[in-house]
């Protein structure tokens, strides 16, 4: 009887399972494979890299969510990642005579995660610029998510420079904010990034055989997906140590940090101009200010700064005031729009990402300092 019994219930969660799944493949709205191989096409794939500590994989083009780097079968972003590794169209080397190409570095908000290939705020402004007589503009967006100032100043001096960039426009603070309240002499930001690894994301690498062989369902793709999703405690900034998901967010700019991102930039503009382009500054425009946390606080990543809304404004503001002493000392071209853009919803998904109409605005605004660059030659 007993046997019957647990015979009956084995074969009963078997149907269960078996239509669960064939209703998951079957749904007309289209539920999506959640399983690794499906996955590595809505997802940017990087590769090591020593200098950098990682670069996008060249050729490729990823569906990426919207909201966050995962499967969104309704409104995919698409990018195209080049045969160098950055996004856009192909670079040759040597550049192509009478081209001119305006380079953009910096961390997400400059590659604009947010927004399609073309609707970037780097290919719009491409678009409103007019070369010279006989000549092409050619637009190079030379940014990857998660890097701070420190990693642009690298890839300038070990990577954009063989592409022959005659203008270079740079832009950070958010990214360089997350070390700010952790920066000490024996936490450089230099030093931890070299003691960071490239991890192969979980949700997109299987952790053996038993679950590649089970990852031929979708409906344990699905739940192995959203259980590796809690575990780990995703953001758009990316994974989440245990201590930043716990850690209140109730701590100081460090005034190290603030010397070490003065440094970066005045490095990188001096490198720019080694590598015989024209820099050009510009300051971050963000969603906090320091009268809207009630309004748009749910949309500020306050867990990845480790800061509350007060200190993260601060935060904002000190890279803008160093952002000025740099352009003004070095005689920089500085791009401000801070103060048209800053605090509006209507141009920001989150702290720094821009909408479609934010990247518009934004290109609106870079492009005349551009050109006046040059049409002088």
């Amino acid at each position: 009887m007993h046997r019957r019994r647990f015979r009956k219930t084995v074969v009963a969660i078997l149907l269960i399972l078996l239509g669960t799944e064939l209703c998951l493949r079957l749904l007309p709205v289209g539920f999506v494979d959640l399983s690794p191989e499906n996955l590595i096409n809505v997802a940017v794939v990087y590769e090591a890299n020593g200098l950098l500590q990682n670069r996008m994989q060249p050729n490729q083009s990823p569906r990426v969510s919207p909201n966050r780097n995962g499967a969104d079968p309704v409104n995919p972003v698409i990018y195209n990642i080049n045969n160098r590794g950055y996004r856009g169209e192909n670079l040759a080397i040597p550049k192509p005579d009478n081209t001119i190409r305006v380079a953009t570095i910096g961390g997400s908000a400059v590659f604009d995660i947010r927004n399609n290939d073309g609707e970037d705020w780097t290919s719009l402004t491409g678009d409103q610029l007019m070369p010279p007589q006989d000549s092409q503009i050619q637009m190079v967006n030379a940014a990857q998510a998660g890097f701070n100032s420190a990693q642009s100043l690298a890839k300038i001096v070990g990577d954009l420079w063989v592409y022959e960039p005659d203008i270079v426009l740079i832009s950070h603070c958010w990214n360089d904010i997350k070390y700010f309240t952790r920066y000490t002499t024996d936490r450089t930001q230099i030093i931890r990034a070299d003691r960071k690894e490239l991890r192969k994301d979980p949700r997109l690498n299987y952790a053996n055989p038993i679950d590649w062989l089970l990852g031929r369902s979708w409906l344990y793709s699905a739940l192995r997906y959203f259980s590796i999703e809690a575990n780990i405690n995703i953001t758009l900034e990316g994974a989440l140590t245990p201590e930043e998901s716990t850690t209140p967010t109730e701590h100081h700019i460090q005034p190290l940090a603030l010397q070490q991102f003065r440094i970066n930039m005045i490095s990188a503009v001096q490198s720019i101009r080694t590598i015989g382009a024209e820099p050009v500054l510009m300051l971050q425009p963000r969603l906090p200010v320091a009268t809207n946390e009630d309004e748009a606080g749910e949309f500020i990543g306050y867990s990845s700064a480790r800061l509350n809304h007060e200190q993260l404004v601060q935060a904002f503001d000190e890279c803008d005031r160093i952002m000025r002493d740099i352009a003004h000392d070095l005689d920089v071209i500085l791009i401000d729009e801070t103060a048209i853009m800053n605090g509006n919803l209507e141009y920001f998904n989150d702290h720094v990402h821009t909408t479609t109409i934010g990247s518009r605005t934004l290109a609106d605004k870079i492009a005349p300092a551009i050109q006046d660059i040059i049409d002088d030659g």
